[in-house]
């Protein structure tokens, strides 16, 4: 009963701090590590893939407060190990095989590796009006299709995704035909999808279900991968990372449950270019022919084509 309650105050500490320390470890409020193997955690050696804003770190950030991970040798990944053998496995690496360089190949190399290592991945993906909605604000690597860009000029226009600082110079990313933005959701999350029917190790998960049923997620995802699942389960509460204007669980929740993104805009009012304006050009342009190949966890999602359905 004490090492329930210690495990408790632990993660509880951790979780309204948001801050996850090593693998396997959590800071306390003196920033003290702690490790969770001293509380019986069981151990889950998983591996995240996603776009940018798709909930990776929000992913780790759960898994880090109920699981071990003991095998860190294909998880850490840092740009400079780049060395054309692919040592790592960049989580938002590009995973579509038409584009020709090699990408989709060294991503499934990596998996079957994992498969061998009992190593399981999942694939986060997000509803595409809320992600677009996204990468206008934060655009990450695809400065080229939405930095600075009014809704109309991204959707008459091809873009190319930029290459991470410290990668080698000749590494070259994709090109996106227009409507640039859309088409990389639908190339990521149509990829996404072939790998997991691919790969008996691989799986996709909603960000959304993730964000409004955490529990029940992990569940899932530990049943596929033939883990247990911890006797206490700690939600993360904070925001998974310090960038990417990111949000806690209770205003993510929000976000999702009403559809706040349809009106974010940037800039002053006079300025506003809010996603609402452009559905109908938007909706047109997803490829809604992936939704049936993506697990429907919480059935208090919103479905990913309700803002296109209502127009």
């Amino acid at each position: 009963e004490k090492m329930a309650k210690r495990m408790l105050c632990l993660l509880a500490a951790g979780a309204l701090h948001g801050v996850p320390g090593a693998q396997g470890v959590w800071m306390t409020k003196n920033n003290e590590p702690e490790s969770l193997d001293a509380f019986h955690a069981p151990v889950f050696n998983y591996h995240v893939l996603g776009m940018f804003d798709s909930g990776t770190n929000l992913m780790n950030a759960v898994g880090l407060a109920n699981y071990q991970k003991i095998d860190e040798s294909f998880y850490k990944c840092g740009h400079h190990e780049w060395n054309g053998e692919a040592r790592c496995l960049w989580k938002h690496m590009p995973p579509m095989d038409e584009s020709d360089l090699g990408f989709r190949t060294v991503i499934d190399n990596h998996i079957a590796t994992l498969k061998k290592l009992n190593h399981s991945v999942v694939m986060m993906v997000r509803n595409p009006i809320s992600h677009l909605a996204s990468w206008k604000k934060a655009p990450y690597q695809l400065h080229s299709c939405a930095r600075n860009k009014k809704w109309d000029v991204i959707l008459e226009t091809s873009c190319d995704m930029d290459k991470p600082p410290r990668w080698p110079d000749d590494m070259v990313f994709p090109t996106f035909k227009a409507p640039g933005l859309v088409e990389v959701w639908n190339s990521y999350v149509r990829s996404y999808v072939d790998i997991a029917k691919a790969h008996e190790n691989a799986m996709v998960m909603r960000y959304e279900d993730l964000v409004l049923e955490p529990e029940k997620s992990m569940k899932i995802f530990a049943d596929f991968a033939g883990v247990e699942i911890p006797e206490i389960f700690s939600a993360f509460a904070g925001a998974a990372k310090n960038h990417g204007q990111s949000l806690d669980s209770e205003a993510a929740v929000d976000k999702i449950k009403n559809h706040l993104y349809l009106e974010e805009s940037e800039g002053a009012d006079e300025d506003a270019d809010p996603i609402s304006d452009h559905l109908k050009a938007i909706c047109a342009a997803i490829d809604w022919s992936v939704l049936d190949d993506i697990p429907k966890i919480s059935h208090d999602v919103p479905s990913y084509d309700s803002d296109c359905t209502s127009q």
